[in-house]
């Protein structure tokens, strides 16, 4: 017998706890002393993020991407991506990226213990579900690990970034958790990793930022040029367009169009008694409009152009 959920309950809470990796970034202003990060404190790395495929240059698609079985590799120190002789060639072409953020699913090799959630609305989607949408995807689990990821792209080449996460009113999140609890699922977002308002504003003309060893100095003006023409970005989450400020800002930094949804992100697993199709979502409660595309909700989102196009 088949089964589906058709809305998951997400409590809006935070945690400050910050995981710091070493080898991918490195945040400074030029105008305070040498290699202080925006805030003023000493330099801080990331880790690079995961890539689920490894091919990453491919011609844009309206669809998902393509499937490649060669996944979770890291990137090199050098950020992501791969030397090739045919870069001149492929920076031609433009692309997607799709992004999933690290909300691990503490279900994983639990299949019966995640129904039995399914079935009583004990249950919220994680890592495992924003990368059943999608073929191939890179794992990113802070904001400034995004900065890398665009920047390590040939330029003019991205035609769209596709980011699943979690988030609240203010706050799209890179990483968190996902606590079961007796009558529901609670979903905490990381805050320091988190895109939000506050981190977009402290990203002056005067930030800089090096990826990797590299010691190319990037800085936010450069974040737009690796962006084709009308490109945009989309924010599969909840309320993510609830507040117009945050798409706006993000709009005018990137210099593309930004995409949320004022309506809930609905997960629509399917299930029998020992799997789980987590192909499907749509928007509300009722999971409406359901589909295995996750881009069938594309036209019910809120769009924000940039201010100086």
């Amino acid at each position: 017998m088949r089964g589906s959920t058709q809305f998951y309950s997400a409590q809006d809470e935070s945690e400050g706890a910050l995981t710091l990796g070493v080898g991918y970034l490195t945040i400074g202003i030029e105008t305070m002393l040498p290699r202080r990060d925006v805030f003023g404190r000493v330099p801080f790395q990331f880790s690079g993020p995961v890539i689920n495929d490894y091919s990453v240059d491919q011609p844009w698609t309206p669809g998902p991407i393509g499937l490649n079985d060669r996944a979770n590799k890291l990137f090199a120190n050098g950020g992501p991506g791969r030397k090739s002789s045919k870069s001149s060639k492929r920076s031609k072409k433009t692309k997607i990226l799709n992004v999933v953020t690290d909300f691990p699913n503490p279900w994983k090799g639990k299949i019966k213990e995640e129904i039995e959630a399914l079935q009583n609305n004990r249950w919220a989607p994680s890592i495992d579900d924003f990368e059943a949408l999608v073929n191939k995807s890179y794992t990113v689990n802070h904001f400034h690990q995004l900065l890398g990821l665009i920047v390590t792209q040939p330029k003019a080449s991205i035609m769209r970034i596709n980011i699943f996460t979690h988030s609240n009113s203010d706050l799209i999140a890179f990483k968190g958790t996902i606590s079961p609890k007796s009558t529901f699922a609670s979903v905490s977002l990381e805050v320091n990793s988190a895109l939000s308002l506050q981190m977009l504003q402290s990203m002056t003309s005067g930030t800089w930022f090096q990826v990797g060893k590299s010691k190319k100095k990037h800085t936010i003006n450069d974040i737009s040029k690796h962006f084709a023409s009308g490109a945009k970005v989309f924010i599969y989450s909840c309320k993510s367009a609830t507040d117009p400020v945050l798409l706006q800002e993000l709009a005018d930094k990137f210099g593309v169009i930004t995409v949320g949804f004022k309506d809930n992100i609905c997960y629509c697993p399917m299930f029998t008694a020992n799997s789980i199709d987590r192909k499907r979502v749509g928007l509300g409660k009722a999971c409406s409009g359901k589909s295995n595309v996750f881009s069938a909700i594309d036209g019910k989102g809120t769009q924000h152009k940039p201010s100086n196009p």
